[in-house]
């Protein structure tokens, strides 16, 4: 648990287990290849408290940092039982619809594998994916073998169920 009474910000983490063999680790390459991950029976908490808005003058930023060409592969990624509640109190609470200031998403379960990552692409094949949230959705499962790319994206072998639909078959998108 971290708590921050001046900002007041609280962060918290409460995980069973966490375990992952990767393969390769280069920091300096921008390269990551995992094995496996495994994420089981966790809870986080993100509290972010009522601040005062002052205007203040804003810098001139130059951002001379070097642009990431991150590459990271997963051949397994399973999360299990996740909870994950955060609350923004300077956002305001809406009467219906998700909020995505103020989560509660419960029973997160994931199954991911082949999952590649890069700064424009992100591709892999969706096993199964079921979340609910506090505000009444209930994704009941998702699976899919997907990518969004710089030219478009896709669904394939699409199936995703909620308490309330069923859509199926497959979502193409493309464009220049």
């Amino acid at each position: 648990t971290f708590s921050n009474n001046l900002d007041e910000m609280l962060f918290s983490i409460g995980l069973r287990q966490l375990l992952a063999h990767p393969k390769v680790i280069d920091l300096n390459s921008q390269y990551i290849l995992l094995n496996d991950l495994l994420l089981d029976t966790t809870q986080v908490k993100i509290v972010m408290g009522k601040k005062e808005v002052t205007a203040e003058k804003a810098e001139e930023v130059v951002d001379s940092a070097v642009a990431a060409k991150w590459k990271v592969l997963g051949n397994s990624i399973k999360l299990n039982n996740i909870n994950f509640a955060m609350d923004d109190e300077n956002a305001p609470r809406q009467p219906y619809g998700m909020v995505y200031a103020h989560l509660d998403v419960r029973n997160l379960v994931l199954d991911l594998e082949q999952l590649l990552y890069t700064t424009d692409t992100i591709a892999g094949n969706l096993k199964q994916l079921s979340v609910k949230e506090k505000r009444g959705f209930d994704l009941q499962k998702f699976t899919t073998q997907f990518a969004y790319y710089p030219q478009g994206a896709y669904l394939n072998n699409l199936y995703l169920q909620t308490s309330n639909n069923i859509l199926q078959d497959k979502l193409v998108v493309k464009y220049p």
